[in-house]
């Protein structure tokens, strides 16, 4: 291939090398844990929510059986565009270009895919309300989370597949309570390991944040930070399913100019299933 062009092959190949990471979203943490949509065609996602039915006595009279009508709403999740994008300088040894340009396929989806997170997290941030939110003056413990699993059942929120997503840093607080470390609440193996795979019914997400990394709604005021405690169908992400992926010659041909443009949305669906925790971020001083 000579070096002030770039071949269709190589470019298809190039393009085809990113599409299947971008779809395995490699740069996520927070991917599967909420419905989710990556084949969307056009700028926006409908999604259809099925209210609650009740179920009358058979054989009741037929003046005794209120009409049924069909309980249901639709919210719909309005995408907004995002890029990334880089420059390689063509002047550099062969077989350090080739590596470059190999690996930047995974970097632009990881890129897309940290970005995806974000979406995610603004997105539970911003529908947070006053009713949602339970205020502890504690770091992130065994109690805070009971009582988010306690407003959840109440809600008639489904036991299963629910999930609780913090900053990393919250893993650490959790694990220097007597309470998680009491085999009654976790198994042993899980320390040992250093994880929290699960406790009080939430499958446990802790994401690392920092440059190029989400970020959690934070009050650094009052070192006051949020955990989200939600159920899987409580969230819905979607993004379109072709993303534009370039790769071309820039500069006057003096480097190669590689970009990726897709367009991705989040919402909440189902207010009950949402909870969000406001748990402090420095620990009490001792006594």
């Amino acid at each position: 291939m000579p070096i002030n062009t770039i071949d269709n092959v190589a470019i298809k190949s190039y393009e085809q090398a990113f599409l299947t990471e971008f779809q395995a979203q490699i740069g996520s943490q927070l991917k599967g844990l909420m419905r989710e949509d990556t084949n969307v065609r056009g700028k926006e996602k409908i999604w259809s929510i099925l209210g609650g039915l009740t179920a009358d006595p058979y054989g009741a009279p037929q003046s005794e059986v209120q009409g049924k009508t069909f309980e249901g709403s639709q919210i719909i999740t309005t995408f907004q565009p995002y890029t990334c994008d880089v420059f390689i300088s063509k002047f550099q040894a062969m077989e350090t270009l080739s590596d470059l340009m190999s690996q930047i396929p995974g970097a632009l989806a990881s890129a897309a895919g940290t970005r995806s997170d974000q979406i995610r997290l603004d997105a539970m941030a911003a529908h947070t309300t006053a009713g949602q939110v339970v205020t502890t003056n504690d770091i992130l413990n065994v109690d805070a989370i009971r009582n988010a699993a306690r407003l959840l059942d109440r809600a008639g929120v489904p036991g299963q597949n629910r999930y609780m997503v913090a900053h990393v840093d919250r893993k650490f607080d959790l694990m220097s309570q007597d309470q998680t470390i009491n085999n009654q609440f976790i198994n042993a193996y899980s320390l040992v390991d250093g994880q929290l795979p699960e406790l009080m019914g939430f499958k446990l997400c802790f994401i690392a944040t920092g440059e190029g990394m989400p970020g959690i709604s934070t009050d650094t005021t009052n070192n006051k930070q949020h955990v989200y405690f939600f159920h899987h169908d409580a969230i819905g992400y979607s993004s379109q399913v072709n993303p534009s992926v370039g790769l071309e010659m820039a500069n006057q041909k003096k480097s190669m100019y590689s970009w990726v443009d897709f367009s991705a949305g989040c919402s909440v669906l189902q207010d009950r299933g949402l909870v969000t925790l406001e748990v402090d971020t420095v620990a009490p001083a001792a006594p």
